[in-house]
């Protein structure tokens, strides 16, 4: 298996693959989501081995017999799987349209003072999903209960329940990788 990215975290291990090198046909499931099940089988088997893979009731993923916690995230063809012994969240986007008229839904009125580049606004939409699922779905609303502060270097500085904390991305041709 090819990796196309792979990153040694302080909490885990998080690997950036692209689908297309499995020869899984699309045409053989039912749904994408049946696909995109199978695809992430695939990966896990050949980075950690064999292990069940379930989800939570608000669809959150987990190792039913395994000590790793798993966060997963996919965008196009590209799949983002974050293994830790720890609670962590992913979130991989591609830059393909305009995200502005989106804003609202996920950028809040501290946040509406700066002037975020269409760049830094994907990468507000990412962290923000990856805080999320890092939380395993717990905040009701992610605009207003998660600010962003600042984006510098490879790091996004936020404000979540009167805490603060940073997260890492990377940004690599049209696409970007958030993770807590």
């Amino acid at each position: 298996m090819k990796i196309e990215k792979k990153i040694n975290s302080t909490k885990g291990q998080v690997f950036v693959i692209d689908s297309n090198q499995f020869e899984v046909d699309r045409q053989l499931f039912k749904s994408k989501k049946e696909f995109q099940s199978q695809v992430i089988q695939l990966i896990l088997s050949k980075l950690i081995g064999v292990h069940t893979l379930s989800h939570l009731e608000n669809g959150a993923p987990y190792l039913k017999d395994s000590p790793y916690n798993i966060s997963i995230s996919h965008c196009d063809n590209l799949f983002a799987i974050y293994i830790s012994k720890v609670k962590v969240g992913i979130d991989i986007e591609t830059i393909k349209k305009d995200i502005t008229k989106a804003k609202p839904f996920f950028i809040n009125s501290l946040e509406q003072s700066t002037k975020w580049s269409f760049e830094e606004l994907y990468l507000i939409w990412c962290a923000k999903e990856a805080i999320y699922k890092s939380l395993d779905g717990t905040i009701k609303d992610l605009a207003k209960e998660v600010t962003i502060n600042q984006i510098n270097e490879g790091r996004v500085y936020y404000k979540f329940d009167s805490k603060e904390d940073q997260l890492f991305y990377l940004k690599i041709d049209n696409w970007i990788l958030a993770y807590t």
